[in-house]
């Protein structure tokens, strides 16, 4: 019932075996995982034939599509309605499956449920959590400010994604951000789980932050063609986009730091309310 769509580019093997273990670990058993890989020096494809299973399809295009027509063909080939998105160095609880379509079953209005999401670093460890806002009014409130919904975590009904044109490649590893907004101000409505379904792993490695100039000039750009004084624009959004101007005169390495900081910080505010 569950298409799940991995992209692909010079992945780390030993985060890639984590990522697949926890798909095939999953007490959902009826879906396919569709690895999608642009050319590059260290491909994924054996590392997918030794989970020997017919559910793992490894597709290798041609030439370098990029992330968000990696995301576009994995989509375009799944034969299920449900879309479960992850990457390539995270790992799905082993119920994230079925929690998420428990949700689409029982909430035939929503077009995306996501999750909140355990934060690891290289090792596996721990180092905090994030949390999302939950229903569909606190998701639209928090958009204008940040990407209410977290990538990795995500499910959503494929022919919507389809009906509103898929991701767009112009806004590179941001192209979720863009996804959602256009999503949200066409009046779909999301959905996330309160449950940490998914364990993000934190990098220096990851696209996000290999490309931090690029994904904070993304976000600015997104915020100024869906949100700017258009949709839930409030004061909150102001000062973010603001913060967001101020970081990208900054080096990456230290918006890095920053990020890890605000990590542990959020980490230590949920310990100290348990």
């Amino acid at each position: 019932m569950i298409s799940v769509v991995i992209p692909v580019l010079n992945a780390s093997t030993h985060y890639f075996r984590q990522t697949l273990c926890s798909l095939r670990n999953q007490s959902c058993k009826d879906f396919e995982v569709l690895v999608v890989e642009d050319p590059c020096a260290c491909s994924v494809a054996e590392i997918v034939a030794e989970i020997n299973d017919p559910r793992f399809i490894f597709i290798r295009n041609a030439r370098k599509l990029g992330f968000a027509e990696q995301l576009n063909i994995g989509i375009r080939r799944a034969k299920y309605e449900l879309i479960a998105r992850i990457d390539a160095d995270d790992i799905a609880r082993e119920d994230r499956l079925t929690k998420q379509l428990e949700a689409f079953q029982n909430n035939s209005e929503f077009v995306l449920a996501g999750s909140c999401l355990t934060m690891i670093n290289e090792s596996g460890d721990v180092i905090g959590n994030r949390k999302y806002p939950l229903c569909s009014e606190e998701i639209r409130r928090q958009a204008p400010i940040s990407s209410p919904v977290a990538h990795p975590a995500v499910m959503f009904r494929r022919d919507a994604i389809l009906r509103i044109g898929g991701y767009n490649g112009e806004f590179g590893v941001t192209a979720d951000y863009d996804l959602w907004a256009r999503l949200l101000t066409s009046g779909h409505s999301f959905i996330n789980l309160s449950d940490n379904l998914t364990s993000y792993r934190i990098h220096e490695n990851a696209s996000k932050f290999s490309s931090l100039r690029a994904t904070l000039s993304s976000t600015v750009k997104i915020k100024k063609r869906y949100f700017v004084n258009k949709y839930y624009w409030s004061f909150s959004a102001q000062f973010r986009l603001f913060i967001e101007k101020i970081l990208l005169r900054l080096p990456p390495s230290l918006v890095y730091k920053i990020f890890l900081m605000f990590v542990k910080m959020s980490n230590h505010e949920s310990l100290s309310k348990t």
